[in-house]
């Protein structure tokens, strides 16, 4: 198994997002996320410039991507369970703002961040499309996976449905799915970590 991980860790450093240099929420089965509140919003404009240069370079390589992957074709028979994470409507809620109401409202640590990235980056390699019409389900499902992998505290995923918008059982069923697409890897080595970091300009972290 350790030679699977690090067989995982090569191919990431290779071929990765980062490396490549790549410079609302609507659903058939969606319930409505938690609103932020006047004060919210006054807390969320304190987040530290750090977390918002973070979030920024996240978002924009995930923008990146879904551009790459704007005329490619869906290949459900090679990724069935990929249909789970589609949104019939095309959200309207940018992937930066999506980004920040769950780092606000998850509370998560910035290397969970970094972390869903990788996460994201293991299907990229496996060429799972990753467009507009799956980015913000798969993203919410990476940083899931992520804090429950990387954190200490952690809420029930009934919580997490308010702040992603879909029900618990849509939820629990992605994770299960993401799970799946990740061969239930979810490990990352400290070198690989750190060369992500380097990529998105985070060193100082």
């Amino acid at each position: 198994m350790q030679n699977d991980i690090e067989n995982i860790d090569n191919i990431c450093r290779d071929n990765s997002i980062i490396n490549e240099n790549i410079n609302s929420f609507n659903s058939e089965n969606s319930t409505k996320y938690y609103e932020f509140s006047s004060d919210d919003e006054k807390d969320e404009e304190c987040l530290s410039l750090k977390n918002q240069k973070l979030i920024s370079t996240i978002s924009i390589t995930l923008e990146n991507i879904v551009d790459n992957y704007k005329y490619k074709k869906m290949d459900n028979e090679k990724f069935p369970l990929i249909k789970s994470f589609y949104s019939y409507d095309i959200p309207e809620i940018s992937i930066n703002d999506y980004l920040t109401r769950i780092f606000f409202y998850t509370k998560c640590d910035i290397n969970s961040l970094i972390l869903s990235l990788y996460y994201l980056d293991k299907l990229y390699i496996k060429d799972i499309p990753i467009n507009k019409h799956y980015i913000h389900k798969l993203l919410f499902s990476s940083i899931l996976i992520s804090i429950k992998y990387n954190e200490d505290v952690i809420y029930k995923n009934d919580y997490y449905c308010q702040i992603f918008g879909v029900s618990l059982k849509e939820l629990n069923l992605m994770e299960y799915h993401f799970f799946i697409l990740l061969d239930y890897k979810f490990y990352v080595n400290e070198d690989i970590y750190e060369e992500y970091k380097k990529g998105l300009n985070l060193e100082y972290m």
